[in-house]
C-alpha cells in the first residue's frame, strides 16, 4: 500500500509515521491554537504581591476576557520574588512559566517566546497579556508572521504606542464585562 509516497506495511514505522502526519494536518485543518503570553506582573500592576485570592482573581478574569479555553498553550512571565512566584505558579497550574531578574526581565523571556511562536507552524493565534511598551516587537513580530495577535491589558497599564498599533484588537480587564475595543474607540 502506498501513502503519501511512502510504502506501508503493517507494523512498519514508515506506516506509523505517515499516518501521523496525516493526523497532524487534518487536526491543523480542523482546530485552531491558541497560545498566551502572559506577564503576571504588568496585569496584576504589582510585581510583588503575594495575594493569593487577587492573582487568582486576576487570572480568572484575564481567562475570560481573552478567550482561554482548555488546550491553550499558555506561557507566564515573571520576575525572581521567591515567595510571588510561587503564589503566581499555584493560581495557574500547567502553564509554561519563564523568569529573568532585572528591568523587563519577564518581559525579554517572553519576548524569546513570542519569537519562538513566529517560527513555528504551530499557532493559529497568539494573545498578549500585557500593556507595556516592549510588547510592541512581539505584536509586530507576531503579525508579520501571519499570526491574528490580540493583546488583553488593564485600562491604565496599557502603553500608548501599543494601543495605537493593536487598535481594534485590545481586550481590557477591568470591564464588567469582557468586550473588544470597538474600532470606534
Amino acid at each position: 500500500m502506498m501513502l503519501m509516497g511512502k510504502q506501508s506495511t503493517i507494523g512498519n514505522s514508515t506506516s506509523l509515521l505517515a499516518a501521523e502526519t496525516i493526523r497532524r494536518k487534518c487536526r491543523r485543518a480542523t482546530t485552531r491554537r491558541k497560545a498566551h503570553l502572559i506577564d503576571a506582573d504588568n496585569l496584576l500592576g504589582d510585581p510583588r504581591t503575594t495575594d493569593t485570592e487577587v492573582i487568582r482573581a486576576t487570572f480568572d478574569r484575564y481567562k475570560q476576557v481573552a478567550g482561554y479555553e482548555r488546550g491553550d498553550h499558555v506561557v507566564i512571565g515573571t520576575g525572581r520574588n521567591g515567595l510571588h512566584v510561587l503564589e503566581i505558579e499555584l493560581a495557574w497550574p500547567g502553564a509554561q512559566y519563564v523568569r529573568r531578574s532585572g528591568v523587563d526581565g519577564a518581559d525579554i523571556e517572553l519576548l524569546e517566546v513570542a519569537t519562538w511562536l513566529s517560527s513555528t507552524a504551530r499557532f493559529d493565534e497568539v494573545i498578549i497579556g500585557s500593556g507595556d511598551r516592549i510588547f510592541l516587537v512581539a505584536f509586530e513580530e507576531l503579525l508579520g508572521a501571519g499570526l491574528e495577535v490580540a493583546v488583553v491589558s488593564r485600562h491604565r497599564g496599557l502603553a500608548k504606542c501599543l494601543a495605537s498599533r493593536a487598535h481594534g484588537r485590545i481586550r481590557y480587564l477591568g470591564s464588567s464585562s469582557p468586550r473588544m475595543e470597538s474600532a470606534a474607540a
